[in-house]
């Protein structure tokens, strides 16, 4: 038999979601600033608070999904029939709390192909400079004209 779920309660672990979600928002705005400075060292720096605001996100939505026996994904909540019986406010919290985590997404999702497309650009420079045939890479002659690398150890000069 489900909970009694408490308005006021559900209003307060809404608010504490809210306050995580803000702060992890600012993580993954400060991430994308430092990768477009291409400051590694932060951008390290950075990434054991975002792992601990992601598992704090994590819990609290679990204990929201667990005590008031709602569900965990936020668009399924934000449609639940049971939240058409709470205050206003709680519903437009909620509504706040959606927008911010689709955000969070988006910015997490660019910020991710953004670090794939360097660790990309990274293994072809490294591949280019040491020959490796592994992985060709596409590169252009003085006429434009495209040729791939060869697999012929190239030297870089006379010593």
């Amino acid at each position: 038999m489900p909970q009694t779920v408490h308005p006021h309660d559900l209003t307060l672990h809404l608010n504490e979601l809210f306050e995580n979600l803000t702060a992890f928002q600012s993580i993954l705005e400060n991430e994308a600033q430092l990768l477009k400075k291409h400051d590694l060292n932060s951008l390290v720096d950075l990434l054991p608070r975002k792992q601990t605001q992601s598992e704090q996100i994590n819990n609290l939505v679990q204990q929201i999904e667990s005590q008031f026996d709602l569900p965990s994904n936020l668009n399924e909540l934000s449609k639940h029939i049971e939240l058409q019986k709470f205050p206003q406010i709680t519903q437009q919290n909620l509504i706040k709390i959606v927008e911010i985590a689709e955000a969070c997404r988006n910015l997490n999702i660019r910020n991710g192909t953004t670090i794939q497309a360097l660790d990309n650009i990274n293994a072809q420079l490294t591949n280019l400079f040491t020959d490796n045939p592994a992985t060709p890479v596409s590169l252009y002659n003085a006429s434009g004209v495209k040729k791939h690398s060869s697999n012929s150890k190239a030297s870089l000069g006379k010593a």
